[in-house]
């Protein structure tokens, strides 16, 4: 044990464990007075029989004094109100009067992407870190990698049942575990979904999209849909279709339907932008910008992002999430709706989220950090998220209550199809950031093409396969230098 001993909560199962009472307990036996029992033997002849009563006595014990624990936690965008008042106000006394022996600073770490990256690498190499932080996409991958992500599993087999594991999304899951570890655990789920202006629908005289993603469009209605949504005044175009993300984190919701990906999922060094099912997930989202014009770039819609360009209505849809529910709910001055994103030739698929919590492997507290994990990732913070900033829960079983919770906050969700959220978490839909084993390192070679391809249309979707050779010799040689 490094330091002082550190504290974890004392759950009947360690109770069990710790004094050997796992299986029924430690029994003594004892004999009890004789009982005298008769019996009629032959004919005429009494024989007197003892015989022998066991008691069963269980030896209770008085689980060992805890030491104090002091542990950092820190939220990547926790300079949102809604984030401070939570844990200061609701959610951090809960847990230290659960937990007495735990005192726990919270702390605000602005920054989302590379920069709060480089933050916690600094951090690492200082010894003096975080002992339970946030992060998302490619972070989780770099940090494991570098031995600095404590691993959970050994927690997780004694702490969580089947029950508790199977209430999240696997694919989500498989994000933060491996065959060997299991190293963060979800902080919410957000599915990508087709966000549209209802008012504009209807003047257009354009049926409404499917409700459910059983039912959802294929990419070719999808177009179609796109093309009737388009407005131009003086042969220029005022309104476009759709708006739909090109980013990296964004473009799978159109490859994976074509069973296509940008990293293969079986080797995260090798590159799969030349697949088939990728190349053409690729060319639709590609044509649709600069073929037919029905999808804007942000230099189109003044500088406005696809959110953002929604709100004055440069754009009839767009492609987003339950995280913009609020901002959509604060914001839009006319009716607006959700339905499923387009199904492809292969499967339908939607973006799972990957903010998640990590513990620090050099965490002198382990046992006192996973209690927090296990908090942040329990009920409690989803119920808290979802009322506070309306998050969309990881775990199903909190999903009606997050419907509930929204429709109470802003009335006018009663007329929004919430339940497609819920519908995508029941059936397990999602993939989740692609991540390259060195994703910096590749992302230097791809992203600048990318940019050719989507956002100046100077470049054809082919050039992004040619691009996979010399990503994998950055792989390969990368995996050499770090194996030694």
């Amino acid at each position: 044990m490094e330091g002082k001993l550190d504290k974890r909560s004392f759950s009947r199962r360690d109770f069990l464990r710790l004094t050997g009472l796992a299986v029924g307990g430690t029994i003594l036996s004892a004999c009890a007075p004789a009982d005298v029992e008769t019996k009629v033997v032959k004919e005429t002849e009494v024989v007197e029989v003892e015989v022998v009563t066991e008691v069963e006595k269980v030896v209770t014990a008085t689980p060992p004094p805890m030491e104090e624990a002091e542990i950092w936690f820190a939220q990547r965008g926790g300079t949102d109100i809604h984030y401070l008042t939570l844990w200061n106000d609701e959610l951090g006394p809960l847990f230290e009067e659960r937990h007495p022996n735990i005192k726990v600073n919270y702390s605000p770490l602005a920054g989302t992407g590379p920069e709060l990256l480089e933050k916690y690498l600094a951090m690492f190499v200082s010894g003096d870190a975080p002992d339970v932080f946030t992060c998302i996409n490619e972070q989780h991958n770099v940090i494991m990698r570098k031995g600095q992500a404590l691993d959970l599993r050994p927690f997780i087999d004694l702490d969580l049942s089947d029950e508790d594991i199977a209430d999240w999304n696997p694919k989500q899951l498989d994000h933060f575990r491996d065959e060997n570890s299991w190293f963060g655990l979800p902080m919410y789920l957000g599915n990508r979904i087709l966000i549209w202006n209802k008012d504009i629908f209807e003047a257009e005289g354009v049926e409404p999209p499917p409700t459910s993603w059983k039912d959802a469009w294929t990419h070719d209605e999808y177009t179609e849909v796109m093309g009737r949504l388009c407005k131009d005044e003086g042969g220029e175009r005022i309104r476009w279709g759709a708006s739909v993300c090109t980013r990296w984190p964004c473009l799978n919701d159109h490859l994976v339907p074509f069973g296509g990906n940008l990293v293969d999922q079986e080797d995260n060094t090798k590159c799969y932008m030349a697949n088939p099912g990728t190349q053409e997930g690729l060319e639709w989202l590609r044509a649709r910008f600069w073929d037919d014009g029905y999808m804007p770039v942000s230099s189109m819609t003044e500088g406005l992002v696809e959110y953002q360009a929604f709100i004055p209505q440069f754009t009839a849809t767009f492609e987003g999430g339950p995280w913009h529910l609020r901002y959509l709910a604060d914001n839009a001055q006319f009716k607006w709706d959700l339905a499923p994103l387009p199904k492809g030739p292969v499967t339908i698929s939607t973006t799972a989220t990957t903010d998640g919590y990590l513990g620090w492997s050099q965490t002198k507290y382990p046992s006192a950090t996973w209690e927090l994990l296990k908090f942040l990732s329990g009920p409690d913070w989803g119920k808290g998220l979802a009322r506070t900033s309306l998050l969309q829960p990881a775990r199903k079983s909190l999903m009606d209550y997050y419907i509930t919770q929204a429709r109470i906050q802003y009335p006018m969700l009663e007329e929004v199809n919430l339940e497609l959220l819920k519908e995508a978490n029941d059936l397990d839909l999602g993939h989740t950031y692609p991540v390259y084993r060195y994703h910096g390192e590749a992302l230097e070679i791809i992203q600048p093409v990318l940019d050719q391809v989507f956002n100046l249309g100077e470049a054809p979707v082919s050039a992004l396969a040619d691009l996979c050779d010399e990503v994998e010799e950055v792989q390969l040689r990368m995996l050499n230098q770090e194996q030694g």
